[in-house]
């Protein structure tokens, strides 16, 4: 996201001297705070950690918004009602694509939460290239319900007619 390699820290002195420093400090600041919000939301479902978790979301949809427009991503929510429950969906799609694009589907699981994978998705070049979409399963975060057999089943609710042939799906 950075365009830092892994395990290469950002380095102000390494930021551009002109008027896009700025946009590297805030970037770089909101990753720290996301950081420091994500290990306190873990483990979960206690207020203090639910709490840290919204924050933790909310702070990466806003650096989201911000980066998205400079990889030529376009970001859409959408809200899907599954056994009683609104599910968020991220959906990351590339903004000039004049052809049919794969898809793939990723999923966490037990105290998985979407900014963890979005922030790992984001740092490789697949997902310029491709239509992503991630959802958090029952039993994760912000799901009140625990994650059963039948969660497996919300996967034609979330893409009804899905072509399984041609549409990638990935559980973290």
């Amino acid at each position: 996201m950075t365009r830092t390699p892994p395990k290469n820290p950002i380095d102000e002195d390494t930021f551009p001297q002109d008027g896009q420093k700025g946009s590297f400090i805030a970037v770089s600041a909101l990753l720290k705070a996301n950081a420091y919000f994500f290990v306190a939301a873990w483990p979960g479902l206690t207020p203090a950690p639910l709490k840290a978790y919204r924050v933790c979301e909310a702070l990466f949809d806003i650096l989201l918004d911000a980066i998205a427009p400079t990889l030529s991503l376009n970001v859409e929510r959408h809200i899907v009602p599954i056994n009683g429950e609104d599910v968020k969906v991220y959906a990351l799609l590339p903004i000039r694509s004049e052809t049919t694009v794969p898809g793939v589907l990723v999923t966490n699981g037990l105290e998985g939460t979407n900014v963890e994978t979005m922030v790992t998705a984001l740092r490789t070049k697949a997902v310029l290239s491709s239509a992503w979409f991630f959802i958090e399963m029952p039993g994760t975060y912000a799901s009140k319900q625990p994650m059963t057999k039948s969660s497996s089943e919300l996967m034609p609710l979330f893409a009804p007619g899905m072509v399984s042939n041609r549409f990638s799906v990935m559980f973290s």
